[in-house]
C-alpha cells in the first residue's frame, strides 16, 4: 500500500468518526433565510479595493486563507436544511473536514481568483444577476486582479459574499480583515516578512489539528444565536407576556405617512456611493460635535429636510399625508450586549436589533430650514438614545426577533401555497373567530438607514503593512419590491453614504434628484461649503447617473 493510499484510508476512518453538527435557526435568522429561497434576497457583499504585491494574492494563498477562515467560523462552511413547509425545523448543518487537505479542497468550491473584471460589472452582477450563494454554500470569496499601481503593487478587488442570516456588517468587515491578515500578514511581531506559502499551510494544519484531531469532538461547534445570548437567563412566561404588551404599545408610536410613488417595472437594483473627502469629513465631524450630535444622527435630519424640499417640488412623485410624520427604520448592533460563552465563539453571527425614528414633516414658518434640520437631527438622537439606553432594550429585541420570524413564516406559507409546494390552509370559521383589531393609523416607512460607523477601526492594518486598503463598502442583495436603503460609514477619514434602490420602481431621475437634495443639505447645513464637489460613484449599471448629483 502506498503512502498516499494509507493517508486516504486514514482520512476515511477519521471522516467516519467525525459527527455532523446541527443547530436550529433562530427566529431572526429564519427571517433572513425564508425570503431568500428563490432569488437570493438577503445575500450580503463587501467590496474592497486593496493595493498589494501580487505574489501575496496567488490562487493558492487565497484558497489556503479561505480554508482557515472556514475552519474558524463554521457557519461560513455550513449548509441549511429544511423540509418544504417545515419552517420551524430549518437548521444549520456542518460536517467538519477529515484533514487539512480536505479543508483546502472544500474551500476551493467557494473561492475564485480572476483577472480584469470591471468594478461596475462585479457589483452589478451580484445585485442583478443570478444568486451567487445557495443554502449549500452560505459564503464565498472572489478576488479580482485589476491594474498595476506601481512596480511592487497591484490593485485587487476582494469581493466577499455571505448570507445575512449568519452575519451582519461588523462581522463582514472583520472577515475581510482576517483574510488580509492571513495572505499579507507578517510572520510575527517585529518582522516585516509575510508568511510563505508553506507557513500558510502550516497555519491551516495547526488550525485543523486544534479543532478536529481530538479537542472539539464532544462539543457543539456552532456559535449560539443572539437570541440565546443577549440575556443571562431565559424569560419567564409572565415576563414574556409583559414584553409583548410593551412591544405592542411601542408599535403604536411608529406612525408614518410618507413614501415615494412606485412604478411596476422589472426590478433592477441601483447602487450609488457618495464620498466626502478628508477635509469635508473633518468639517462634518467638527460641526456635529459643536451641535451635540453624531454623523449618524444627522442622516435622519438630512433625509427629513431633503424629503420636505423634494415633496414640495414634485408632489406627483410622492404619497405624502401632510398631517402625519415620516418614519425611518434602522438597525442596532447588539454585539456589545452578548453574554460570554464557554464554547466556541465567532464574529460570524447575526447580532442585530431594530428600531424606528419618527420625525415631523411640518416646517415652522418662523424658523429657518437649517434650524429645523439641526432640531430634527437632535430629535433623532433623542429617540435612538432613549431606545438603546432603555433597560428594556434586550427584551424588546427578543420580541422583535420572534415577530420577524413569525411574519417570515406567514409570508413563506403564502408563497409556498401559491407555488403549489404545500396545500392551502383550511378556511377559517368566521363564526368562532373574533374580528381582528386593526390599527387604522399608517405605519409606512420612507426608507431604511443603516449606520456602520467608523469601520476603519475594524481593520488591523499594522498586521499587514504590505497591503493598503483603499476603499470598502457593502450591503445586501435586494428582492423585488424592496424599499430604499442608505448605509453610512466613515472609512479612514472619509464619510460615505451608500445608496440602494430599485431603479425600476421610480420614474427616470426621481430618486437621483432626492439624493441630490441629501447632498445639498450636507453641503449647506453641515460642511457649509456648497461650491466644493462631492465624489459620486455609480457602482451598478455602467451608465452615467440620470440626474446631476
Amino acid at each position: 500500500m502506498t503512502a498516499q493510499q494509507q493517508h486516504s484510508d486514514a482520512e476515511d476512518n477519521l471522516r467516519a468518526s467525525l459527527p455532523t453538527f446541527h443547530r436550529k435557526l433562530s427566529p431572526n435568522e429564519l427571517s433572513y433565510f425564508l425570503p431568500g429561497r428563490v432569488n437570493g434576497t438577503n445575500e450580503m457583499f463587501l467590496f474592497s479595493t486593496v493595493h498589494i504585491p501580487p505574489a501575496l494574492v496567488t490562487p493558492l494563498r487565497v484558497q489556503i486563507a479561505w480554508a482557515i477562515v472556514r475552519l474558524r467560523h463554521v457557519l461560513m462552511a455550513s449548509r441549511v436544511q429544511m423540509s418544504v413547509g417545515r419552517y420551524d425545523d430549518a437548521q444549520f448543518v456542518y460536517t467538519p473536514p477529515a484533514s487539512p487537505r480536505e479543508a483546502l479542497l472544500q474551500a476551493s468550491s467557494s473561492v475564485g481568483r480572476y483577472n480584469n473584471v470591471s468594478e461596475t460589472k462585479i457589483t452589478d452582477e451580484f445585485l442583478n444577476g443570478p444568486p451567487r450563494l445557495s443554502f449549500d454554500a452560505l459564503s464565498r470569496l472572489d478576488v479580482f486582479q485589476q491594474k498595476q499601481i506601481s512596480e511592487d503593487l497591484t490593485a485587487f478587488t476582494f469581493f466577499f459574499m455571505v448570507h445575512h442570516m449568519i452575519n451582519d456588517a461588523r462581522g463582514v468587515y472583520k472577515t475581510l480583515d482576517v483574510v488580509l491578515e492571513l495572505v499579507a500578514g507578517v510572520v510575527g511581531p517585529g518582522s516585516s516578512r509575510p508568511r510563505t506559502d508553506e507557513e500558510l499551510l502550516d497555519e491551516l494544519n495547526a488550525e485543523w489539528v486544534k479543532r478536529w484531531e481530538h479537542s472539539m469532538l464532544g462539543l457543539d461547534v456552532f456559535p449560539k444565536s443572539t437570541e440565546d445570548r443577549v440575556l443571562p437567563r431565559p424569560r419567564t412566561k409572565l415576563q414574556r407576556a409583559a414584553d409583548r404588551v410593551d412591544y405592542d404599545n411601542l408599535q403604536r408610536r411608529f406612525i408614518g405617512g410618507h413614501s415615494f410613488k412606485r412604478a411596476k417595472n422589472p426590478t433592477r437594483t441601483r447602487l450609488v456611493q457618495i464620498v466626502f473627502d478628508a477635509d469635508q469629513t473633518q468639517k462634518i465631524i467638527k460641526k456635529c460635535k459643536s451641535q451635540g450630535v453624531t454623523t449618524g444622527n444627522i442622516m435622519f435630519g438630512l433625509i427629513n429636510v431633503a424629503w420636505l424640499r423634494f415633496a414640495a417640488r414634485h408632489p406627483r412623485f410622492v404619497d405624502a399625508h401632510p398631517q402625519l410624520p415620516m418614519l425611518l427604520y434602522t438597525a442596532i448592533s447588539l454585539r456589545e450586549y452578548l453574554q460570554p460563552v464557554s464554547g466556541p465563539d465567532s464574529h460570524v453571527s447575526l447580532a442585530l436589533g431594530y428600531h424606528n425614528v419618527v420625525l415631523p414633516t411640518v416646517v415652522p414658518t418662523e424658523r429657518s430650514l437649517k434650524a429645523v434640520f439641526w432640531t430634527r437631527s437632535r430629535e433623532a438622537q433623542r429617540q435612538m438614545r432613549s431606545y438603546v439606553r432603555s433597560p428594556l432594550l434586550l427584551s424588546r429585541s427578543l420580541v422583535i426577533s420572534e415577530e420577524r420570524g413569525r411574519r417570515a413564516k406567514a409570508w413563506a406559507r403564502i408563497d409556498d401555497t401559491a407555488a403549489g409546494l404545500i396545500p392551502a390552509a383550511p378556511p377559517i370559521n368566521n363564526q368562532t373567530t373574533p374580528p381582528s383589531q386593526t390599527n387604522s393609523t399608517p405605519s409606512i416607512a420612507l426608507m431604511g438607514v443603516s449606520q456602520a460607523g467608523k469601520i476603519s477601526d475594524v481593520y488591523r492594518t499594522h498586521l499587514y503593512p504590505s497591503a493598503k486598503l483603499v476603499d470598502a463598502f457593502g450591503g445586501p442583495r435586494r428582492g423585488p419590491g424592496a424599499g430604499v436603503l442608505l448605509v453610512t460609514d466613515t472609512f479612514f477619514g472619509r464619510f460615505g453614504i451608500t445608496c440602494f434602490w430599485d431603479g425600476g420602481a421610480f420614474e427616470r431621475g426621481v430618486f437621483e434628484e432626492f439624493l441630490a437634495e441629501v447632498i445639498t443639505g450636507m453641503q449647506e447645513f453641515v460642511v457649509e461649503d456648497k461650491g466644493r464637489p462631492v465624489q459620486v460613484i455609480d457602482r451598478c449599471g455602467g451608465s452615467s447617473l440620470r440626474a446631476k448629483l
